[in-house]
């Protein structure tokens, strides 16, 4: 595949507003330009209003694709991730006219499709009671950290894939799912470690914030790709990330092989 064929947009998880900053994590930044050096000409980044839950911010996010989609009049492919694959999938699902005609890929870079296993009650584990009562208050304020709550949208997914057989082709035609998992638990993230030991403790393979059951989409069989990450690899800088240029370049052309 030439990257030319394509325009591209990134789509951010909580917090993305922050982290776009240089100096705190660079966003996004660091994979458009290899994106660019691979041969890509349009590449754009839309941080979702990670204030909002998914589904408010999925008029706005298909607006920008609509928008990108017009101006170029280019098929777009999507990389979303971890709340940003959720605004997607509520576009999709409320605009699947605007991805048929606009949309090449989505791929969804460690989603929190089943939310996320941090949420889950350890009856016990005193590190983990901090972490779950610490997210219920944030809840109560922050609109867009319920969509990680554990089977926020599973009920939802399951029941679209029961009932919209128009989804389900165009969801498994478009969508690739990008699961992490962080094996050498050396080389995660700072800002990961305790999160990443707490679901390590609690059996599950994890990037840190998500297990990969977590990442599994409900309902709907769609093609899975895993990749040994933490959840800041791909798409940070090294002020967060451990993991250096050649690692992002080369999972980026895993998926572009993908497109």
């Amino acid at each position: 595949m030439m990257a030319s064929q394509y325009q591209y947009l990134f789509v951010g998880g909580i917090l993305g507003e922050l982290l776009s900053f240089s100096f705190v994590a660079s966003y996004f930044k660091e994979t458009q330009s290899l994106l660019e050096a691979q041969g890509a000409k349009n590449v754009s980044i839309y941080q979702p209003n990670s204030f909002k839950t998914a589904e408010d911010n999925a008029r706005e996010l298909s607006a920008e694709i609509n928008r990108l989609w017009q101006t170029h009049g280019q098929k777009v492919i999507l990389f979303c991730h971890s709340k940003g694959c959720l605004e997607a999938m509520f576009s999709l699902m409320e605009r699947p006219e605007l991805f048929r005609t606009a949309v090449h890929r989505v791929f969804c870079v460690q989603p929190p499709f089943k939310g996320s296993s941090l949420t889950e009650k350890r009856p016990g584990v005193m590190r983990s009671r901090v972490v779950n009562r610490a997210y219920r208050a944030s809840a109560k304020v922050w609109p867009g950290i319920r969509c990680l709550k554990k089977n926020a949208y599973t009920s939802y997914f399951e029941k679209m894939a029961r009932t919209r057989s128009d989804i389900v082709a165009l969801v498994e035609e478009k969508v690739v799912t990008v699961k992490g998992a962080k094996y050498d638990a050396e080389r995660v993230a700072w800002i990961l470690k305790v999160s990443h030991q707490l679901l390590w403790q609690g059996g599950n393979e994890t990037d840190g914030l998500l297990s990969l059951r977590d990442q599994e989409m409900p309902g709907f069989n769609v093609r899975e790709v895993k990749i040994p990450m933490d959840h800041s690899d791909l798409f940070t800088s090294s002020k967060i990330s451990n993991e250096d240029l050649a690692f992002k370049s080369d999972v980026l052309q895993r998926l572009l092989a993908l497109a």
